[in-house]
């Protein structure tokens, strides 16, 4: 069931068979950038697949070893995990034109993001490659 009011957001209403609350609401929206996303009260959310962005998982040109996840948190915020092993290190990054990444040693670094070769690429040539 689709509540469409002129002006305001639109609300789908799924029924998942879940037993007593069969009705869960969602609120269909738009990235900036045009990415449709449909977001849930418990803070969960689809986003359409066909355009992921620089939302994912990457490999480090300057680290084999390491596997970079990349989670819409809201809006253009984001979280990051660096992944060495055992071992992981969380960041926050703000996406846009260009990513801005706060890492923990080094402050705020940008990457600009590729959507042909799928790539985000630092100031200092770093390039995170999506798998």
């Amino acid at each position: 069931q689709v509540k469409v009011v002129p002006g305001q957001e639109t609300k789908l209403i799924f029924d998942f068979g879940l037993g007593t609350n069969n009705n869960v609401e969602g609120t269909f929206t738009r990235a900036r950038d045009g990415t449709r996303i449909i977001s849930f009260e418990d803070g969960k959310y689809w986003i359409n697949k066909k355009y992921e962005g620089p939302i994912g998982v990457f490999k480090d040109s300057a680290n084999s070893n390491r596997v970079i996840v990349i989670q819409q948190v809201k809006g253009s915020d984001c979280v990051v995990q660096l992944r060495d092993g055992d071992e992981v290190t969380t960041l926050t990054a703000k996406a846009g034109n260009t990513f801005v990444f706060d890492f923990p040693d080094k402050g705020k670094v940008t990457a600009s993001f590729n959507m042909t070769r799928r790539t985000l690429t630092f100031e200092d040539g770093t390039v995170w490659t999506k798998y």
